[in-house]
């Protein structure tokens, strides 16, 4: 469709590096730990609140089941997230949960930017569904509609 793709994380390149080896991708990726990009496209943060944590914790206890990894159902964040990073052989550094705390309540999303540098399309997630929708993205299907709609 001559549509290019580039992810951005907000890892420190070293660790999106030691990432890749255990989750390779099939686009580009470019690690940004300051997140100057998400502000730069005006991305929200959302402030922490117990019920933000507990749907984050959830995720990731349900993640780690998918994974067959079963947890107890009163495991805190950090036994979910270490649990599903051991099933890749990953373990979190100090680094890792530092930049955790700094990015808590950034909210992720996609873009799709025509050969002009104009916005086209944005999908930021949890937009509209709360807390509820944090983690969900686009299908294929989704993001295939919205690069159809591209000027060409």
């Amino acid at each position: 469709m001559g549509v290019d793709t580039l992810a951005i994380v907000a890892s420190p390149v070293e660790r999106a590096r030691l990432y890749l080896q255990f989750r390779p991708m099939k686009v580009l990726l470019a690690a940004d730990p300051e997140m100057v990009t998400h502000q730069a496209y005006g991305l929200p943060t959302v402030q922490p609140t117990a019920e933000l944590g507990e749907r984050l914790r959830s995720m990731y206890l349900g993640l780690a089941r998918e994974m067959n990894a079963p947890l107890p159902e009163t495991a805190s964040m950090t036994d979910a997230v270490n649990s599903v990073g051991r099933l890749d052989g990953f373990e979190m550094t100090d680094a890792d949960w530092d930049a955790r705390r700094r990015h808590a309540g950034q909210l992720v999303a996609q873009f799709l930017v025509d050969r002009h540098g104009v916005v086209r399309w944005v999908n930021v997630e949890g937009t509209g569904e709360g807390p509820m929708g944090l983690g969900s993205f686009p299908t294929d299907d989704q993001l295939l509609n919205a690069a159809l709609t591209l000027p060409r």
